[in-house]
């Protein structure tokens, strides 16, 4: 069953256990809904100040004009129709504006699942859950406090998990979790006003974690000492923890908060472009060469 947009709408999270090809097709279904509320957020933007140059004009036109009193049931009209506009396209603006996702998150995901097809099973299932809502929601914050003269509201968004399985039979996962404080301070400026500044920070987290086939690899404390050496994040990135925990091999990453969705910048030469899918490919491409290190060790 494709995705029910209806449903989504309500809570902006897709979950869905289905073949690659399935879930893609429904992510590619939630980016034309999401182009569609940015095409329209866009037109009403424009509504709106166009509205209220119209407006400005015609009140500094009607306020220089003579013939004001002998027109003012029509001037007053005229002025209340663009004040109405006005009012209308940003409540519709608003209501679009809210489900403007972000394209990132779905772009991310989009990218891995085409990278993970070329090696899973046609017809085997992954396991998927986004969160679309803003990081910010309210259901998010986990705490409030006090750096310096800012007071800072702390939110955790764990807004991706995504398991499946490889043709080789090893298992995995991966989760994505965005770190998010909302920033604001009062002060006086030195005219002795009070005035309020606000600023937010963020960060991405990334955990993969794999789990091997033992009839195929070695057993996973055995790769632990491997796991350093074939590191391989951008540098752009900061390794978190990698490691072996159970049965299972780990790789914890941050990256910055302006990442992007896309797999590769626009100009090559752009230091300053941190795509999220290469972040992704290369923690699956650092812990799977460890585990081909222990594979050839056995043969």
């Amino acid at each position: 069953m494709s995705v029910d947009i209806a449903d989504f709408e309500k809570t902006f999270v897709y979950q869905r256990t289905a073949t690659i090809p399935e879930v893609t097709a429904d992510l590619k279904t939630i980016g034309q809904f999401d182009a569609y509320h940015e095409q329209q957020k866009s037109k009403l933007g424009k509504g709106m100040a166009t509205s209220f140059f119209i407006g400005l004009v015609s009140f500094i036109l009607i306020g220089t004009s003579n013939s004001f009193q002998q027109y003012a049931v029509v001037a007053i009209s005229w002025l209340g129709l663009c004040f109405c506009a006005f009012i209308v396209s940003a409540i519709k603006r608003s209501k679009h504006g809210a489900s403007d996702l972000a394209n990132r998150r779905y772009e991310l995901l989009e990218e891995v699942l085409r990278l993970l097809e070329k090696d899973s099973a046609s017809n085997e299932p992954v396991a998927v859950r986004i969160d679309l809502q803003k990081p910010d929601h309210a259901t998010k914050r986990v705490r409030e406090g006090k750096v310096g003269p800012w007071n800072v509201q702390y939110f955790l968004d764990p807004w991706l998990e995504l398991s499946g399985r490889f043709l080789d039979g090893t298992s995995y996962r991966l989760q994505g979790l965005e770190k998010y404080q909302a920033r604001r301070k009062t002060y006086r400026s030195r005219s002795g006003k009070s005035k309020s500044k606000s600023k937010s920070k963020s960060a991405l987290q990334v955990t993969l974690s794999l789990k091997p086939n033992p009839k195929r690899y070695a057993e996973s404390e055995e790769l632990s000492a491997k796991l350093k050496q074939s590191l391989q994040l951008p540098p752009w990135s900061n390794q978190k923890f990698v490691g072996v925990h159970k049965d299972r091999l780990l790789l914890t990453a941050l990256t910055p908060a302006d990442w992007h969705g896309k797999p590769i910048p626009p100009n090559p030469d752009d230091d300053s472009f941190f795509s999220g899918p290469h972040l992704v490919a290369m923690m699956f491409l650092s812990l799977y060469q460890a585990l081909n290190q222990s594979q050839l060790k056995q043969e």
